[in-house]
């Protein structure tokens, strides 16, 4: 079962990005480390949560193809940064000795 478990897979090698996301969507579909949902790959696959940050990297599609789709340029789909005033972000900050 840990072979084909991306939770179990991604405690073994936990630095690797791949396993990270595989084992997150897993999760997100009800998979723990001692039971896997029955077409736990499908459901990923077929996945609609459009808002989620893995989606465009969920494992089981092809990838390719998706992150083809994503316009980086495309400045609505960005989140939303605040705006700084740097003039009173450098009267504000000072470095304090303790």
């Amino acid at each position: 079962m840990s072979q084909s478990n991306p939770i179990l897979q991604f405690k073994k090698k936990s630095r690797s990005r791949l396993l990270a996301i595989k084992a997150m969507c897993a999760q997100c579909f009800g998979c723990t480390e001692t039971h896997l949902e029955e077409g736990f790959r499908q459901s990923i696959r077929e996945c609609s949560s459009t808002h989620c940050a893995l989606y465009e990297l969920r494992p089981f599609t092809d990838r390719k193809k998706a992150l083809k789709k994503v316009n980086y340029r495309d400045k609505s789909k960005l989140i939303p940064v605040q705006q700084v005033d740097w003039e009173q972000a450098k009267k504000t900050a000072k470095a304090v000795k303790i």
